[in-house]
């Protein structure tokens, strides 16, 4: 399920992020987070300069594609 906007705005929660929250978002070290991004395995990212950002509507994508589902098949 996609997040939207709006409900990321009404969170108080700041839509973009940098290495640093990035990092404290998803409780990973900066070092993870960069080393994701070198591998390139990590959410999306928007390099304005020499910053490097983050939408959080795409972290949250990158997080939900990554899903586990425990749950097993009734059927099995």
């Amino acid at each position: 399920m996609r997040t939207s906007y709006k409900e990321i705005l009404d969170s108080g929660v700041n839509p973009i992020l940098d290495t640093r929250g990035l990092a404290k978002f998803l409780e990973l070290s900066t070092y993870t987070v960069i080393d994701y991004r070198r591998k390139k395995i990590g959410p999306k990212y928007h390099r304005i300069g020499r910053s490097i950002r983050y939408q959080l509507v795409e972290v949250l994508d990158w997080l939900n594609s990554h899903e586990v589902n425990t749950e097993q098949d009734a059927t099995l």
